[in-house]
C-alpha cells in the first residue's frame, strides 16, 4: 500500500510540473489556428466585396474618399462577415462582450484608440464573431487598422499572445529591400503587420514594427532590426512570438 502511495504522489508530481505547460501549449496553438481563421474569413470578405463591385485593383482604390473615422465605410466588408454583434467608440462600454483593459506587448495596461479591443483601448468600431473572436477597426479614408482578440474576453487580452493585427489597403502593397514583396502569402489588399501602434509611450510597443519602421520580413526576433511583425511572425512559425523584457 505504501508503495502505491509514493507512487501515486511521484505521478502527481510530475502531472503538476508538466501539466502547465501542456495547457499553455494547447492555448498557444489554439490562439494561431484561431488567428488563421480570422484572417481566412476576412481575406474572403474583402475579395467577396471587390468581386461584387467590380474592383479589379487594390480596394484602397475602389474605397477611395471614405470618410475617416466613419465605420459605415467598414461596413462594407463587415456586412459579408458573420458579424453577431456590434459597437462605435461610444457604445463600446455597453458590451459585455468586451473585456475592461487590454494589454501591451510588455503586460501593460493600454488605453485610447489604438492597440487593444477592450473598453479600455479600441478603434472607430469593434465586432464580435459567432466563435466569441472580437477585432477593432480604426477607419482611414483608404485603408482599415485592425486588431484582433482571437479569444474574445478570455485572457490574457495581451499584444502578441491572443491580440494581433493586420492591414487593409494603403500601404499593403508593402515592399522590404530590393522592392522585394512580401505579405505572407496573402492578397495584395491584406498585409500582416501593425501600420500604427500609437504615438505615445502607452501604447507604443518597442521592437515591433509600426508606421515609423519597415517591418523585417526574415526576423523572427520583435525587439531586433525594426522588429518582426508579430501577425507574421505567429503565420510564418506557426507559433506565438516569445515574451522580451522591455529593453
Amino acid at each position: 500500500m505504501a508503495e502505491v502511495l509514493i507512487t501515486l504522489g511521484i505521478i502527481g508530481i510530475v502531472a503538476s510540473m508538466t501539466l502547465p505547460g501542456v495547457i499553455e501549449g494547447y492555448r498557444e496553438k489554439e490562439n494561431v489556428t484561431r488567428l488563421e481563421k480570422f484572417l481566412s474569413v476576412l481575406s474572403q470578405a474583402v475579395n467577396l466585396y471587390k468581386a461584387q463591385n467590380d474592383c479589379p485593383l487594390s480596394i484602397s482604390d475602389c474605397l477611395g474618399g471614405g470618410i475617416d473615422s466613419d465605420c459605415a465605410n467598414f461596413e462594407q466588408i463587415a456586412s459579408r462577415m458573420k458579424i453577431v454583434d456590434s459597437a462605435t467608440r461610444s457604445t463600446k462600454n455597453e458590451k459585455f462582450w468586451l473585456p475592461e483593459q487590454s494589454y501591451n506587448y510588455y503586460g501593460e495596461v493600454v488605453s485610447g484608440n489604438y492597440g487593444g479591443v477592450s473598453k479600455s483601448v479600441a478603434g472607430d468600431c469593434v465586432y464580435l464573431l459567432p466563435e466569441g473572436t472580437t477585432f477593432s477597426v480604426d477607419v482611414n479614408p483608404t485603408s482599415f487598422d485592425i486588431a484582433v482578440d482571437v479569444n474574445g474576453a478570455k485572457l490574457p487580452n495581451r499584444v502578441g499572445r491572443d491580440i494581433f493585427f493586420v492591414l487593409i489597403g494603403a500601404n499593403a502593397n508593402f515592399t522590404y529591400e530590393n522592392s522585394q514583396r512580401y505579405n505572407s502569402g496573402y492578397t495584395e489588399d491584406i498585409f500582416l503587420y501593425p501600420l500604427f501602434t500609437g504615438g505615445g509611450e502607452s501604447n507604443a510597443y518597442n521592437g515591433i514594427c509600426s508606421i515609423q519602421y519597415e517591418c523585417n520580413p526574415v526576423n523572427i526576433d520583435p525587439t531586433k532590426n525594426n522588429g518582426a511583425s508579430i501577425t507574421a511572425y505567429t503565420i510564418l512559425t506557426k507559433k506565438i512570438p516569445p515574451l522580451y523584457s522591455r529593453n
